[in-house]
C-alpha cells in the first residue's frame, strides 16, 4: 500500500494544527462497522515531527468519521519504535505494544524503553504524556546522565 493520508488530530505542544497523520503498510483492512483500520507488515505512522513504526497497528476512529478529531487511539504491536522532539528534547523509546492516545499519552508495555540524550527508563509499562512531558513508569530502572 502506498502512502496514505488522513487530516486528523487537533494541535499540541509536539503536533501543528494543520498536521496531517500519513502512514505506510505493506497490508490495509477496514472495519467500517467499527471504525477500525488495520495497517500490517512494516507500518509507519508520521504526523508533525511524532514517527512511529511497528509491524501491526490498529487504528481506532471517532464513530462521527473523519473530523479533526478522528482518530481516538491508536494500537500498536511488534517491535514498535518511536521518537518525537518535545521542547529541546529528543525522546526515543521502543516496546513490544504500545497504546497512543492522540493529544493525551503514548503506554508502551513489554520490555518498554524510553531514551533522551544520555538518560534511559526502562519498566514493565511506561506512560509518556504528550502535553507536559510528564512519565509514569512501573517497574523501573534506568540511567540518568548528570550534567558537569
Amino acid at each position: 500500500m502506498k502512502l496514505i493520508l488522513l487530516s486528523a488530530l487537533a494541535s499540541s505542544t509536539l503536533l501543528g494544527a494543520d498536521d496531517v497523520i500519513k502512514w505506510r503498510s505493506q497490508g490495509l483492512t477496514v472495519v467500517p462497522e467499527h471504525n477500525i483500520i488495520n495497517l500490517d507488515a512494516a507500518v509507519e505512522i508520521r504526523q508533525g515531527n511524532v514517527l512511529v513504526r511497528a509491524e501491526h497497528a490498529r487504528i481506532h476512529l471517532h464513530d462521527k468519521g473523519i473530523h479533526r478529531e478522528a482518530v481516538t487511539k491508536v494500537v500498536l504491536r511488534g517491535n514498535v519504535r518511536f521518537s518525537f522532539v518535545h521542547g529541546q528534547k529528543k525522546i526515543s523509546g521502543r516496546a513490544e505494544y504500545a497504546e497512543l492516545l492522540p493529544l493525551d499519552s503514548i503506554t508502551l508495555s513489554g520490555r518498554a524503553q524510553i531514551t533522551q540524550g544520555g538518560n534511559v527508563l526502562r519498566g514493565a509499562k511506561i506512560t509518556y504524556y504528550l502535553l507536559t512531558g510528564w512519565i509514569k513508569v512501573d517497574a523501573a530502572e534506568g540511567v540518568i546522565r548528570l550534567v558537569k
